[in-house]
């Protein structure tokens, strides 16, 4: 296991007005797990992962949505990512989530 310095873990590039907090937190051969943070209202513009992802709500709640209803999870819940979903990340309070991607998963942000 390695903590990346400079990794790349984006396809394309970063939006302008991304709010929320985004970097690397463990890379092993086989996968990666990001930290996503902000505070209330803070998001992820909807984006999609080209491999199935997790989602793991460290602290806090935040709210997920791929177009239909979005759902609220809270500490300790988590959620499946499908792959080339376009989906977003809202935090409804202070949050912290860890995403984990395979190795070889690239986001590519909407645009």
């Amino acid at each position: 296991m390695s903590t990346p310095g400079n990794e790349q873990l984006f396809s394309n590039e970063e939006p302008t007005k991304r709010r929320v907090k985004i970097k690397p937190v463990v890379t092993t051969d086989e996968a990666k797990v990001i930290s996503i943070s902000g505070g209330p209202g803070d998001a992820l513009d909807r984006h999609k992962v080209n491999e199935n992802a997790l989602l793991l709500v460290r602290e806090g709640r935040v709210q997920y949505s791929e177009g239909g209803d979005p759902i609220e999870l809270g500490e300790g819940e988590g959620h499946g990512i499908p792959a080339e979903v376009f989906h977003q990340v809202t935090c409804v309070t202070d949050a912290e989530v860890f995403v984990v991607i395979p190795i070889r998963g690239k986001i590519k942000f909407e645009r």
